[in-house]
């Protein structure tokens, strides 16, 4: 009898490394240290805002084509390139003074990043029992927010210790062992055939047909609103001015605020789960989705608004991280209204849509805060300049919400069961 291969583990153990390594790095370093980089670079908050945002506008773009390549194209190969790309670009950042140069880094960080969430969707739905996709690309997906939990508080406490820039070269650096890690460990000869594991091979409709299908759902498009309201101001909190804001409204060192901040994705790995378990108890995703944007209006709300103890503070965003799982249910959501042999199209336009909330509202908020201090002619950023370029993510949440009610819930059609 032929022994059975466990290469897919070693497949899916790899990409999700990539996406737990590409998540911290992103988010971590843009965060953590962004008040050393605006100095280092000389440049405002609105500057800084619109340098993170190239990120999200590379990531943004790359998401369709991405889905094409990683259907087409050898799946080792491409997470090898995408995880290099994220870590040469961590390394530029070290290399250069240059303001332009470092745009550059950021599209290439986004150019690699854009491949890690749909890489592990990929290899958990090819390489692994139907009846077990959920589960484990669920996994794969929560242990993301490893990335960010434990780099956030690790950058934070290295950068009272050493220099910015050599955190940064360790980052990029750990990133090239991972590419040399994978490119050893998986082969790609020894890999099962998807069609063994998954039992069925259906039939794809072509890219212009997938897409025909798609716009022609209004329902599908708002979802992907829903979820780039949601999405958005999550990302532009967690990813950009949220340790920032920290410090200026709560008085408190970069260490403390980072690891405020990552209660938010230490939430969102429990929060995953609990958003699927309430959607399957409830029948609905529109409810869970509804239910969450609430609970999030109010967090977030009361943290910008109301200067709290610290630690119910942390309590508060490790609930806001439960609350923003309700987003992650857009996919389901529109998967239930569209054919499964293009769920993997359907997945990478509601992604599409999805990350434009972070390309835009990074960005906005940075000039607000700007504003903010020119307007009132503020010498430096003061408390009442980053409550008001917070005042966007409540806005964002609320528009967000005005969408739910013009879609109907497909929860009852299980559209993953359709052919």
């Amino acid at each position: 009898m032929k022994k059975k291969s466990s290469m897919h583990i070693v497949l899916w153990g790899f990409s999700v490394l990539f996406f737990i390594y590409q998540y911290g790095a992103r988010s971590s370093v843009p965060n953590v240290l962004n008040n050393d980089l605006q100095q280092y670079f000389g440049v405002t908050a609105a500057e800084m805002g619109r340098l993170i945002g190239l990120f999200f506008i590379t990531y943004t773009a790359m998401q369709i084509p991405v889905g094409i390549l990683i259907d087409r194209l050898n799946v080792k190969l491409i997470s090898v390139i995408a995880c290099l790309s994220v870590a040469l670009g961590m390394l530029a950042f070290v290399w250069t003074n240059s303001y332009q140069v470092a745009s550059l880094a950021q599209l290439l960080i986004g150019f690699g990043a854009s491949f890690a969430f749909v890489l592990v969707i990929k290899v958990s739905n090819d390489f692994f029992p139907r009846e077990k996709v959920a589960f484990i690309s669920s996994i794969g997906i929560s242990c993301g927010s490893l990335g960010p939990v434990s780099l956030n508080l690790l950058i934070a406490n290295l950068a009272e210790i050493y220099p910015w820039k050599n955190i940064v070269c360790g980052i990029g650096i750990f990133g090239i062992i991972i590419v040399i890690i994978g490119y050893l460990a998986v082969d790609m000869k020894k890999l099962p055939k998807p069609t063994d594991v998954n039992h069925s091979a259906e039939k794809q409709l072509s890219i212009k047909d997938s897409i025909k299908v798609i716009i022609s759902n209004i329902r599908i498009l708002l979802i992907g609103i829903f979820s780039m309201t949601i999405l958005g101001p999550v990302s532009a909190f967690c990813d950009a001015w949220g340790v920032s804001f920290m410090q200026s409204i709560y008085e408190v060192d970069k260490v403390a605020a980072a690891s405020a901040v990552s209660m938010i994705y230490l939430g969102t790995m429990f929060g995953a789960p609990i958003a699927a378990y309430l959607s399957e108890k409830l029948k609905s995703y529109r409810k869970v989705m509804l239910g969450g944007s609430v609970i999030l209006v109010a967090l977030f709300g009361t943290v910008i608004f109301v200067k709290l103890n610290f630690t119910i503070l942390c309590i508060l965003f490790f609930i806001i991280g439960i609350a923003a799982t309700c987003q992650f249910l857009s996919f389901p959501a529109a998967l239930a209204l569209t054919p499964k042999k293009i769920g993997a199209t359907v997945t990478g336009v509601v992604n599409t849509v999805t990350m434009l909330g972070s390309t835009i509202l990074v960005p906005i908020i940075g000039e607000i805060i700007d504003f903010s201090k020119n307007y009132f002619k503020n010498a430096s950023y003061t408390p009442n300049d980053y409550k008001n370029g917070m005042l966007m993510i409540i806005v964002s949440i609320v528009l967000g919400m005005f969408t739910l009610f013009f879609i109907k819930d497909g929860y009852h059609k299980d559209g993953l069961n359709k052919s």
